[in-house]
This record gives structure tokens, sequence and C-alpha cells, in this order.
């Protein structure tokens, strides 16, 4: 009988491996070369289930979208991007740029709202306080515009 096809993009023996891998990264101890290639074929499946969740999210219709990105679902996810398990110096520059990012793009829907219910006197703090965050936090890690009516990203690297 054959196995069931698994979903998703780990398989149960890829927890296990992972602890390994990040307790050999805390003691700063070398990988094996498969190990690397293990790792590398992991980011290649990640890179592509963001490709196609970008896709889900831009496609379904609102019916199926309001079932899969609930923000119960999501925010595991969100709190461990943001490093929120995370003591305060052991979060990285790329913690802060995505708490940047997520503010940004959502100021424009708060905007929405606000300006509905309390004009533009909460739209000028909003801006004040993304003032600060951008003087804390200069550089956002990334460029992103539209092409074609798609959204076009750009990772930027900083020069070492």
């Amino acid at each position: 009988m054959p196995r069931p096809k698994q979903f998703g993009l780990l398989r149960p023996e890829d927890y296990a491996w992972i602890d390994y891998v990040r307790n050999r990264d805390k003691k700063h101890q070398p990988l094996s070369n498969s190990d690397r290639q293990r790792l590398d074929r992991l980011r290649d499946r990640i890179q592509e289930v963001f490709e196609q969740l970008s896709h889900l999210a831009q496609s379904l219709p609102e019916s199926q979208q309001e079932q899969i990105f609930t923000p119960a679902k999501i925010c595991p996810l969100i709190y461990h991007w943001l490093g929120r398990h995370l003591k305060r110096e052991e979060r990285l520059e790329r913690h802060y740029q995505l708490a940047r990012m997520f503010f940004e793009w959502s100021l424009t829907l708060y905007r929405e709202k606000l300006d509905r219910v309390t004009g533009h006197f909460l739209w000028g703090k909003f801006l004040e306080i993304n003032e600060m965050i951008q003087s804390v936090i200069p550089e956002r890690g990334y460029s992103a515009k539209t092409v074609n009516e798609k959204l076009v990203v750009e990772e930027i690297k900083k020069k070492p």
C-alpha cells in the first residue's frame, strides 16, 4: 500500500534535524556538506511556498481567504518572524525591519478607517510615529514597486 502523500513544507524528521542545525549554529560548529545542501533545498522550498501563498492571497475568493488567512492562524508565524519570543538583545536588525514594514504597509489601511472616524487628527500622529521608526530603523531591507499591477520586491543587502 503506498504511503499517503504528505502536505506541508516539513516532514516529521525535519523537525529534529532543524533542532540539530540550530544547536550546531549556537555552538559555532560547522555543518557538513550534506547539511548545507539540505538547508539550501529548504530555503528554495520556503521561497516557493511564499510565492504560492502570495498567489493564493491575491487570487482566492474572499470566502476562502477568510477561512485561511485569519489573524489567529497567522499570529504564531508573525510572532516568531518579529522575534517576539526572543530577549531584546537577541533580536536582529531583520526583526526590526520586518516590524517597520508591517507598520508602514498597515498605515494606509489604518488611514482608510481613521479618516472616516476621526478625520486627519490621528493621521498626523501616525506619521510622527512613522518618522520616529524610520530614524531608529533606517534600513528597510527591501524596495517594492508595482509593475503592471504586480508587486515587485527586491531585497537590499548592506554592502560589507
